[in-house]
């Protein structure tokens, strides 16, 4: 493996095919009540208002406010009273790292930076298997956090990994980094586009358990500031998507 750059961004190629082992991880599924007593202490219950919008739940203490979406089980909460007038990376990560540290999550070990957005102040931390990132659509395994003058916003995932399971599935080969870019041009997609190219892992859910996921080795591709399977770019869909307004696209 050797850096390359890739649109000004260093990249890691894979210069000959790649055999990775797929995972299968336990989950700790917490509900929103864990989480609400853990970043929003009282020593009254009654104290933290919650009531229903839609698919949303919405906790406010104070000025402080947590919103639970029941569809994709993702939290956002926001402390206005954690201002930060610096764009330093490293000041947007030790606020990160501390917001995560409150969020005492069994599979901490397992998260690590992966990428910062200076223009929006978005620091992303997501979970790692082999030393490779971790992707799904639901953002499971994936906290984010913003140091603003507006205030300190954590958004994450109910359900994050715990403790990989022994699995006996068979090594999955993958392409060498170039192939996969070939075939991204072949199916009309300009190298300029690309905005970042990982090997990682798939968080697929387990339809025998709910408690446990399994993780396959591919290729994700970021396009729009969206994070994609490279087999899913590569579908007559998605190349035509890829042609409208990125407003429209649907990760």
């Amino acid at each position: 493996m050797v850096e390359k750059r890739l649109n000004g961004k260093l990249v890691p190629y894979y210069a000959k095919p790649v055999a990775l082992s797929p995972y299968a991880f336990l989950l700790d599924q917490q509900n929103a009540n864990h989480f609400v007593s853990l970043l929003m202490p009282t020593n009254s219950a009654a104290a933290v208002d919650s009531r229903e919008i839609g698919d949303e739940s919405i906790y406010t203490l104070g000025d402080t406010r947590m919103t639970l979406n029941s569809s994709s089980s993702v939290m956002q909460y926001e402390d206005p009273g954690k201002t930060t007038k610096s764009t330093r990376l490293g000041t947007a990560l030790n606020k990160g790292e501390a917001a995560i540290s409150q969020l005492n999550l069994q599979g901490i070990t397992s998260m690590h930076y992966f990428s910062y957005d200076k223009g929006s102040r978005t620091v992303s931390f997501r979970s790692y298997a082999q030393g490779l990132p971790i992707f799904n659509s639901l953002d499971n395994g994936l906290v984010q956090t913003v140091s603003s003058e507006s205030g300190l916003t954590t958004t994450f995932s109910l359900n994050n990994l715990t403790v990989a399971i022994p699995t006996s599935q068979a090594l999955k080969t993958l392409p060498a980094t170039q192939t996969v870019l070939t075939q991204m041009a072949a199916a009309g997609y300009a190298q300029s586009t690309i905005q970042d190219i990982r090997l990682g892992y798939y968080w697929r859910p387990q339809s025998a358990s709910s408690q446990v996921v399994d993780l396959t080795p591919t290729y994700f591709v970021e396009l729009n500031g969206q994070y994609r399977r490279y087999t899913e770019w590569l579908t007559p869909q998605a190349v035509e998507g890829q042609n409208q307004p990125a407003a429209q696209v649907i990760r």
